[in-house]
């Protein structure tokens, strides 16, 4: 049985009461060996060994953090008040949250894209060696840093919009790099947060 087969049982699901999320969780995937952390109405999941075809993870109703470890499958991992930590994973998708750092440690480089996204915290993303991406990173208060070796890319063309008879031109300020023959393109995007692209095999 996989993610598809047990969301039509449950679609959609609703508590202010952590015991009752905690048995309802357990419920919908028991065999996925879920462990809940936190005390006081803070919803912690670690998740471990779910080899699935895709993986979906959302966590906003009590915040707190989210972890997710060994999964094969691409992925869909959101969150609001908490940081994403997720280990020794493959597969492709966004992760994005918005008050809480995103850790993020492949061990097998993604081949499709990938988004990075949080508005406080610091994105930490470490990529097996021979990575070959098309990178894209944006922040506004902290620095990027990365160990691979990159050549810069060319600054996107604004986007014009046509607003009460007038052209809006927006610009994306983000740094555009080519991580060795390029491909997939990541995005990195935080406000207040430093980003790192570290190479493993450093």
């Amino acid at each position: 049985m996989g993610l598809a087969d047990l969301l039509p049982r449950h679609p959609t699901f609703r508590a202010d009461d952590l015991d009752r999320a905690c048995e309802y969780l357990s419920d919908a995937v028991a065999r996925h060996r879920l462990t809940y952390l936190g005390p006081d109405h803070r919803l912690d999941l670690r998740h471990r060994w779910a080899a699935l075809g895709q993986v979906v993870f959302n966590a906003l109703q009590f915040g707190g953090d989210v972890r997710v470890e060994s999964t094969t499958g691409d992925f869909d991992v959101a969150n609001v008040n908490g940081g994403i930590e997720m280990r020794e994973v493959a597969g492709s998708g966004p992760v994005h949250t918005v008050n809480g750092k995103i850790s993020v440690l492949f061990a097998r480089n993604p081949a499709k894209n990938c988004s990075f996204k949080t508005v406080n915290g610091s994105i930490e993303t470490s990529f097996r060696p021979g990575l070959a991406a098309d990178v894209r990173v944006k922040t506004f208060n902290g620095q990027a840093y990365t160990d691979f070796d990159v050549i810069p890319l060319p600054a996107l063309s604004p986007v014009s919009e046509r607003r009460d008879g007038k052209f809006i031109y927006r610009t994306d300020r983000s740094t555009g790099l080519r991580i060795g023959n390029g491909g997939p393109e990541f995005n990195f995007d935080t406000l207040n947060g430093s980003i790192r692209i570290i190479n493993r095999g450093q």
